[in-house]
């Protein structure tokens, strides 16, 4: 909550951004993908299941955290979720393409909050001097 208070304070808007993650993530898994998740599975006992359960309890708990702190709260795994080619580098790390859409999804989603916060700046700007 501390750094909701900080934006509030300070008067900038926050925006939380979850990764993906290719335990939790929403998207068919590609063959690549299939293999890393196996693999990890293979290596990490237990980490795989661990950290979709982790990102379930997140997900639920930053959207309601957002609602009422008034942030927003961005899922990332919406940028990749209806993709079928490979976006994930590694159990971690996007790829290229992973890349590439998460950057077309952060575009689409802050661009209207960054234009709605300069058009009240340039209205705040203009009454202001009005009352001049």
């Amino acid at each position: 909550h501390a750094v909701a208070d900080l934006a509030r304070r300070r008067g900038f808007r926050l925006v939380f951004c979850l990764q993906p993650s290719l335990y939790a993530t929403e998207k068919a898994l590609s063959p690549y993908e299939t293999q890393m998740v196996a693999d990890y599975r293979d290596k990490y006992p237990g980490f795989p299941d661990y950290n979709a359960e982790i990102y379930a309890k997140y997900r639920d708990m930053l959207a309601e955290d957002a609602t009422r702190e008034g942030y927003v709260f961005l899922d990332a795994d919406r940028a990749v979720a209806g993709e079928t080619a490979s976006v994930f580098a590694d159990h971690v790390h996007l790829g290229d393409r992973g890349n590439r859409l998460l950057a077309e999804f952060l575009h689409g989603e802050l661009a209207p909050l960054i234009a709605r916060r300069a058009d009240a700046a340039r209205t705040a700007a203009t009454a202001e001097s009005l009352d001049r």
